[in-house]
């Protein structure tokens, strides 16, 4: 008898499964495991990710907004009291006694005026009024006789004979004639709003009444800026000149001072005339500002006014917003595990039971048959092992009755007897019902 050897698979075998020896060992189980983790898990963390970045922009966009809309709101606030000084003083300015009183420069009755308008609105610093040339007539206090200097606004109404509302750097002399003690503070150059309204008699200006309200130490603006916010934003506001801080909130939390100077990256935009919107450092700590240049008649920037808000607000915001970003991440994750641990078991479990079956049935049980059905791939190998195990069973069969029929012809002498014996078993082997011999 000759020696065969087997013959190792070729390469060009269709039925040829081998991965380089670089692969480990890994059940796919855990390949389906670890795949759905990672199709699963990576775009969630990428959204995540995402999700975050466009928080960040919503959230400075909506602290833009809020700063932007209570800039525009105290403005607005402003000039609506600057409008009421306005009407008081263009009422008097057509009235047939202070045309009389300013002509003939009667000191008595514009002083009962001027006190009159003071006492109705308190907020207005200094009540003058004045001839064409600058020289005062009259103060609420009751001095006279002295100039002041309006830098350009005096002239303007007295040529126009225009009214005019402007913010402007002015001496604080104005102001100490007005009360002394009050306002021994300022320093030398002040900032206060002018309104300035021309008394015509005739067709010509005979001379001008003044309502100015002193911007250096006024909180209400900067206080009306947080109150008007609400709770659940904190804005602080404050007036500038230049770059120095002049009025401030007086409200908790409040991160402006009087005195204070202004960063130099929201200075150095203002000073040009142009808003800031953007962060910025004050005092240490990380804020966001909005500020909107303040400009005299003559269209200079003298000042500014700001808002700003702790750049913790925006973090409060991100945190508020992620939090549920986060929440509805870990719910996702959860999900995710089950779904690949049901992923896992439906793999795992029909491969197991194949393996079993097969080592069982090499151990010599051949009675050994599947029962997979899971309407998948594995339900097919399971009904192909089924198939295989009963062709082999088939196949023993008829190798033992082959052999039975051998021995049969080895052992009995007899010729008749055996000529019987073997005419049975091939009836037996090929299924026949008849022979003959």
């Amino acid at each position: 008898m000759n020696n065969t050897t087997s013959s190792p698979l070729k390469k060009g075998n269709p039925y040829r499964v081998v991965w380089g020896a670089q692969r480990f060992r890994l059940s796919i189980g855990w390949k389906t495991l670890i795949a759905f983790f990672i199709v699963a898990f990576i775009p969630l963390i990428g959204v995540t990710m995402l999700v975050e970045n466009i928080l960040v922009g919503v959230a400075r966009q909506h602290i833009s907004n809020a700063l932007t809309t209570s800039l525009r709101g105290a403005q607005a606030a402003h000039a609506g009291r600057l409008g009421t000084v306005n009407v008081i003083l263009s009422h008097s300015a057509s009235s047939p006694l202070v045309k009389e009183a300013l002509a003939e420069k009667k000191k008595a009755p514009l002083v009962d005026l001027l006190q009159d308008y003071a006492f109705n609105l308190p907020f207005v610093d200094s009540w003058l009024a004045m001839d064409t040339k600058g020289n005062v007539i009259a103060r609420r206090n009751g001095s006279a006789g002295d100039q002041v200097a309006l830098n350009t606004i005096l002239p303007q109404v007295v040529s126009n004979g225009y009214a005019a509302v402007s913010t402007e750097a002015l001496s604080r002399d104005i102001f100490l004639r007005e009360n002394p003690e009050r306002y021994l503070r300022l320093e030398r150059v002040v900032m206060a709003s002018v309104v300035a309204v021309p008394v015509m008699k005739d067709g010509s200006v005979i001379g001008v009444l003044i309502g100015m309200v002193l911007l250096d130490g006024y909180d209400w603006l900067p206080n009306l800026i947080h109150d008007g916010a609400g709770d659940g934003t904190r804005l602080f506001g404050a007036l500038v000149q230049e770059s120095r801080v002049v009025a401030a909130s007086r409200r908790p939390g409040n991160f402006w001072s009087e005195g204070q100077m202004l960063p130099a990256e929201v200075s150095d935009v203002v000073l040009k005339g142009k808003p800031f919107n953007g962060p910025a450092t004050i005092n240490n700590e990380p804020c966001f500002i909005s500020a909107e240049p303040i400009l005299n008649v003559q269209k200079r920037v003298i000042g500014s006014l700001v808002v700003g808000s702790k750049a913790g607000a925006i973090d409060a915001f991100i945190r508020g917003n992620m939090l549920t970003v986060y929440g509805f991440m870990v719910l996702g994750g959860f999900l995710s595990l089950v779904i690949a641990f049901l992923a896992y078991r439906d793999t795992i479990r029909p491969i197991r039971a194949l393996v079993g079956a097969m080592d069982d049935f090499a151990a010599g049980k051949v009675e050994v048959r599947t029962e997979i059905a899971t309407k998948d791939e594995f339900d097919d190998l399971g009904k192909g092992f089924n198939r295989m195990a009963d062709a082999v069973c088939v196949q023993q069969t008829r190798v033992e009755k082959y052999n039975s029929l051998a021995k049969l012809l080895i052992t009995t002498l007899n010729p008749k007897e055996l000529l019987k014996n073997a005419l049975d078993k091939v009836l037996e082997l090929t299924g026949s019902k008849l022979g003959a011999i």
